[in-house]
């Protein structure tokens, strides 16, 4: 079972429980268009909670202003280092 489907059971499990979910996208596009992104990103994987059983109002969706999560960076260097 893929981890997010994992992770909807275990919150529709505990009606108690309440999920933030939150967008990012990466700095290559403008501001409005990455908030917009990340605002798309943050609801797709609420679609998929609600899939798993979550109730709606269990979870809330938001964009996000910073371009990356702060504790993962990903700049152009460490992609292509990669090999990606």
């Amino acid at each position: 079972m893929p981890p997010l489907l994992k992770l909807g059971a275990l919150v529709a499990a505990m009606p108690q429980a309440r999920v933030r979910i939150a967008g990012y996208a990466d700095p290559r596009g403008s501001q409005a268009y990455n908030s917009e992104l990340s605002l798309r990103r943050a609801q797709g994987v609420a679609a998929v909670l609600m899939a798993a059983g979550v109730a709606p109002s269990a979870s809330a969706s938001r964009r996000t202003a910073t371009p990356n999560p702060p504790a993962q960076t990903v700049t152009s260097t460490a992609t292509r280092s990669s090999g990606a």
